[in-house]
């Protein structure tokens, strides 16, 4: 059975979760470095996991709802994922990594729970469909 994976896209860390095999919930995977590797690594993952879609993390700016020059590095990013052949699905990310900031997990598992947040969001919102 396939799984989705969630991403919480950062400059230096990317942090990862995946869902189980009904598409119901969201589980903390992992956090790789944001470098020449992560595209490579998240193609192994994508193998390994029968991930059948990538749901990103998209920010905006609060005030205006308008794409920052952090939408437009995500966006970039998530374009090269294109070449793993699964889709990839963009979804707001509000307040996300500050949200999994206030639970009681490890500081360098906080990418972790962005991204599980983000995916969770993401699994709550197709469960009516």
């Amino acid at each position: 059975m396939s799984r989705i994976l969630g991403i919480d896209y950062g400059t230096k860390r990317i942090g990862l979760a995946i869902s189980d095999e009904l598409k119901r919930l969201a589980f903390p995977y992992k956090t790789i470095e944001a470098d020449q590797n992560a595209h490579a690594t998240l193609e192994m993952i994508c193998k390994q996991e029968s991930i059948e879609r990538i749901i990103v993390g998209l920010p905006r700016g609060l005030q205006t709802m308008q794409a920052t020059d952090m939408t437009k590095k995500v966006r970039a990013w998530a374009k090269a994922l294109s070449g793993l052949g699964v889709p990839v699905v963009f979804v707001d990310e509000f307040f996300s990594t500050k949200e999994a900031s206030g639970l009681p997990t490890k500081k360098d598992h906080i990418d972790q729970a962005a991204a599980t947040i983000i995916l969770q969001s993401f699994l709550d919102s197709t469960q009516n469909m």
